[in-house]
């Protein structure tokens, strides 16, 4: 759950890194996201998942969420309200610490320590993913032992994003190609 709350922690720095990018005369006041804004007004336990619930995505295409389980690796789709749909398991992935819906069925899976990234397909009747049938890069190697890719990002008009830990605590851009 430490894991998802990062991850909402990671939306003013991917704002901050994109206006830090940017002179004062492009920015437009009205298009930036207003955290004070927000409220919890819900919290709900995922049942029968005891730890290591990583990262979590929406499909607007399903109408559902996407988490990644770092140990043993999984993917758990679950509705709007938290309930589980299905699991899906995952062969060679290992320490997988976000997921980011692209498009259609396309996700993007990062894994920590091997700093990974795999795009993968996700149907309705996908039931199993195995790393090696997906394409896959690595973003250089991790400095330190668990310091490496811990959230990912998907934006439609400029990319994937994703945050390492530490040593360096950076965001790196993947921009569209």
């Amino acid at each position: 759950m430490r894991y998802f709350f990062l991850l909402l922690a990671l939306v003013p720095i991917l704002s901050f890194a994109y206006l830090k990018n940017q002179s004062a005369s492009e920015i437009d006041e009205n298009s930036l996201i207003d955290l004070a804004d927000y409220k919890i007004v819900h919290v709900k336990s995922v049942e029968n998942i005891a730890e290591n619930l990583s990262g979590i995505t929406y499909s607007p295409d399903s109408s559902t969420l996407f988490a990644v389980i770092n140990n043993p690796e999984q993917i758990i789709e679950l509705s709007k309200t938290g309930e589980i749909i299905r699991k899906i398991a995952m062969q060679n992935f290992h320490d997988t610490e976000g997921i980011a819906h692209i498009g259609g069925d396309s996700y993007a899976i990062i894994q920590e320590t091997s700093r990974a990234i795999s795009i993968v397909t996700i149907s309705e009747d996908t039931v199993e993913l195995d790393a090696n049938a997906f394409r896959q890069f690595n973003i250089s190697t991790a400095l330190v032992a668990n310091g490496g890719l811990e959230g990912v990002a998907w934006s439609v008009n400029t990319g994937l994003y994703v945050a390492n830990e530490h040593s360096p605590n950076e965001v790196i851009h993947l921009p569209l190609s």
